[in-house]
């Protein structure tokens, strides 16, 4: 979200993603979020129809999160795969449209995963003519998110950072700053994440995602979205919000399912650190000094 000079931020929303075991607590307790996000390959074909024409009909807010489009595949955007996922941001209130900076699909076979790109020129630009193509059939803005990096490819011409900054700069697309995965790759590999901000153009985040992971048999740590939010993450997050407002702030929790309540918990410590934010930022515009 970019913020002009002698410009207050409007109202973030706060909201959590969609799972299939708290489905029910969040179509009951819409009042207390902002807006919900969901991922559109599990409503395909009609599936989980009560809950779509549910949420539908709320005209709640909905962040439309793609799993499978496949943004860095060199080869043309899986067409009837973003038919379908507009088929569902139809039916309900879309306010924008993401999926990942990675790889899914390779020559019409599934990779099963969210793989990993090299950061090079070459796979920039194959990014962003996949993104263009995209932006040119969508109303609402489109993200892409940055992923918890299985593997990292030796020697690229550019940094990860360097890679995001370029694709967002010329296709004028916005991130969905996934501060998780920068936490998992940052201990994985042994970087400083606070750094790797500080390079990020974060005018350009549009949404944050937020969410805690686990530990495999091997000390390696997985965005599993499992567990509640890690203090280092908070960490992050204030950090961001220091600087800019992102539109809308997700919690995510789809494993290891908790209360619902805990959950909320979660979205009120985010919703308190966006507002503070909010009012340092127009306390520092009163007295001539901006971010």
């Amino acid at each position: 979200m970019i913020l002009k000079k002698n410009e207050v931020p409007s109202s973030p929303k706060l909201g959590v993603e969609w799972t299939q075991s708290l489905e029910n607590d969040i179509i009951d307790r819409l009042a207390e979020v902002d807006c919900v996000e969901i991922i559109p390959e599990n409503f395909f074909f009609n599936r989980r129809d009560d809950f779509i024409k549910k949420l539908g009909a709320s005209g709640t807010p909905v962040m439309i999160h793609g799993v499978e489009l496949s943004i860095g595949s060199d080869e043309p955007v899986k067409q009837a795969h973003l038919e379908r996922m507009l088929e569902v941001a139809d039916r309900v209130n879309m306010i924008d449209l993401s999926d990942h900076l990675c790889m899914t699909e390779s020559g019409g076979v599934e990779v099963g995963q969210l793989t990993p790109l090299p950061w090079s020129v070459n796979a920039a630009d194959v990014v962003c003519k996949n993104i263009e193509r995209v932006m040119a059939q969508v109303r609402v803005p489109f993200l892409i998110e940055n992923i918890a990096n299985r593997f990292v490819f030796p020697e690229t011409e550019l940094t990860e950072v360097q890679f995001i900054n370029r694709v967002l700069d010329r296709t004028g697309c916005q991130l969905l700053l996934d501060l998780h995965n920068l936490h998992a790759n940052a201990f994985n590999f042994k970087f400083d994440p606070f750094a790797w901000l500080e390079e990020l153009d974060l005018n350009r985040v549009g949404a944050i995602h937020l969410a805690g992971g686990h530990y495999d048999d091997e000390g390696t740590l997985v965005d599993g979205h499992s567990h509640p939010i890690p203090d280092r993450v908070w960490e992050l997050y204030r950090s961001v919000c220091a600087k800019v407002t992102p539109a809308c702030t997700i919690v995510e929790r789809t494993e290891n399912f908790p209360v619902y309540g805990e959950v909320l918990t979660e979205v009120d410590k985010a919703r308190g650190i966006v507002n503070s934010s909010i009012i340092s930022f127009s306390q520092d515009l009163q007295s001539g000094v901006g971010r």
